[in-house]
């Protein structure tokens, strides 16, 4: 068996790669803490809290989601990337992934 370990700097991600003889084994895993730390840091500033669709200025930063959280989506039938998917996207940040979220306002009450 070999393992190869390759990392994304663009996306952060890890891919661990495992070739056997009889097939290959991918993983994909990543390090969310420096996008949590930046998140925290934005949604702490309250840049974002102000303005928005709502008050009827310029649209806001809402969330940063990791692809770990992507897929965990995807995997709920949720595709991020679907604009009819969006309001069951932010209740699922809402709720849990909330440490994702760049803004204290809530999209959703």
């Amino acid at each position: 068996m070999a393992k190869t370990l390759e990392y994304d700097p663009l996306t952060g991600a890890y891919t661990e790669i495992e070739d056997y003889q009889d097939g290959v084994i991918i993983k994909t895993f990543q390090n969310p803490t420096a996008s949590l730390d930046w998140a925290k840091k934005q949604r702490n500033s309250g840049n974002n809290d102000l303005g928005g669709a709502r008050d009827g200025s310029d649209l806001k930063h809402y969330a940063t989601i990791s692809l770990g959280q992507i897929m965990a989506m995807r995997n709920k039938g949720i595709n991020v990337w679907d604009k009819d998917h969006t309001k069951d996207m932010i209740k699922e940040i809402e709720t849990n992934y909330p440490l994702c979220k760049v803004t204290n306002r809530k999209i959703l009450g």
